[in-house]
C-alpha cells in the first residue's frame, strides 16, 4: 500500500496534470460507458446482475441516470473552478450501488490528486472496470488510480491504507464510519509512520420527493420522473426517494397518479429481485398496517399490486 501510494505522489508531480486534461480523460471514459454496448459496461453489468440478482435492464436504466451529468461541458466548467491539489485521497466505496461515489471521485481526479479506491466485497467491479477505461484513453491520467479489495478482517490492510492517504472519503453506514473514527493505531505499531489522516465522512441517508403546487399541475410527467428515481438501483440508493410529500390538498390524486406511473415502469423493465424474507415481511408490515388504518375509518389510501415484488407504493 505504501508502495503504491509513493507511485501515486509521483504520478501526481507530473507535468502533464492539468485539470482540463484530467477533466478531457474523464469525459472520454463516461462517453464510453454511457454506450449501453460498451464492451466493458456490457461485462460489468452482467456480472453485477448475476452477483446480485438484478435484471440487466434495470441496471442499465440506472446506470443511465448516473452516468448522466457527467457530460464533456459540465466536467470542463467544473475543471475551471476546482482547486489544483497533489495529495493522495482514498476512497472507500458503498456496496449498495454500483458507481456511488462517482463525483467525488470525479473530483479529485479532476484536482490533480491520486486516488487509492478500495472497493465493496458486495460490489467489487465497477471502479475497477472504470478505472481501467480512464487508462486506455489517458494513460497519464489513468496512472494516478489504484484499485484495490480486501475484506474487513484484512485489518493490516486497512490500517495500512489509512496511513498511506492524506484524505480518506468513506461511504458507508453509521455504525461503518463511527468504527474508521474510533479505531485506534495498535501499540505496536511504529507511530510515527502514521499520518495525519483526516476523513470524510458520508454515512447513512436516506431521500424524500417535495412535489410543490405549481408541480402537481403536470402530475403525469412528475409522476413519470419519481417513478423512474423510486425505481432505479431497486431503492438502494440514497437519493431513492422513500417518502414524497404533496403540498397543499392534491396528495390523494398525485398518489394515484404515481400509481399508475409505477404501472407503467413495472410494465418497461422485468421485475425485481426475489425479496429476501426480512424485506418481504417488513413491506407486508406497511402496507397491513396502512390497510388497517383505513378501515378503522382513518384518512388513509393502499395502491398495491397483486404481489410483494410489485413497484407501488
Amino acid at each position: 500500500m505504501f508502495e503504491t501510494a509513493a507511485r501515486l505522489r509521483a504520478a501526481v508531480m507530473q507535468p502533464g496534470n492539468l485539470r482540463d486534461a484530467n477533466a478531457e480523460a474523464l469525459a472520454r471514459a463516461f462517453d464510453c460507458w454511457r454506450d449501453r454496448e460498451f464492451p466493458k459496461r456490457r461485462e460489468t453489468v452482467a456480472q453485477i446482475a448475476s452477483a446480485w440478482g438484478y435484471a440487466t435492464a434495470l441496471l442499465d436504466e440506472s446506470l443511465d441516470a448516473m452516468l448522466e451529468p457527467f457530460r464533456n461541458s459540465a466536467l470542463r466548467s467544473f475543471g475551471a473552478r476546482v482547486p489544483s491539489r497533489r495529495d493522495v485521497i482514498g476512497f472507500i466505496m458503498p456496496g449498495n450501488v454500483p458507481g456511488a461515489g462517482l463525483h467525488e471521485f470525479s473530483t479529485a481526479l479532476i484536482a490533480g490528486s491520486g486516488l487509492i479506491v478500495k472497493t465493496s466485497s458486495t460490489e467489487p467491479l465497477f471502479f475497477g472496470a472504470f478505472a481501467r477505461t480512464i487508462a486506455e484513453v489517458d494513460p497519464q491520467v489513468g496512472a494516478r488510480i489504484a484499485v484495490f479489495n480486501w475484506s474487513r478482517g484484512q485489518t493490516h490492510l486497512t490500517e495500512a491504507f489509512r496511513t498511506a492517504c492524506d484524505w480518506i472519503v468513506a461511504f458507508g453506514s453509521d455504525a461503518t464510519l463511527a468504527g474508521l473514527t474510533t479505531a485506534e493505531i495498535p501499540a505496536t505499531s511504529n507511530q510515527s509512520k502514521y499520518r495525519d489522516t483526516q476523513l470524510v465522512g458520508f454515512g447513512s441517508r436516506v431521500s424524500g420527493a417535495l412535489v410543490m403546487s405549481e408541480a402537481s399541475r403536470d402530475s403525469t410527467d412528475v409522476a413519470n420522473a419519481l417513478a423512474r428515481d423510486i425505481t432505479l438501483f431497486e431503492q438502494r440508493g440514497c437519493l431513492s426517494p422513500h417518502h414524497v410529500f404533496v403540498e397543499g390538498t392534491g396528495a390523494r390524486a398525485f398518489a394515484a397518479e404515481l400509481a399508475t406511473a409505477l404501472d407503467r415502469m413495472a410494465a418497461k423493465l422485468p421485475p425485481p429481485h426475489r425479496y429476501g424474507l426480512e424485506d418481504a415481511a417488513a413491506v407486508r408490515s406497511v402496507r397491513e398496517n396502512a390497510r388497517w388504518r383505513a378501515l378503522g375509518g382513518q384518512d388513509v389510501a393502499l395502491w398495491e399490486g397483486a404481489r410483494l415484488g410489485d413497484r407501488r407504493p
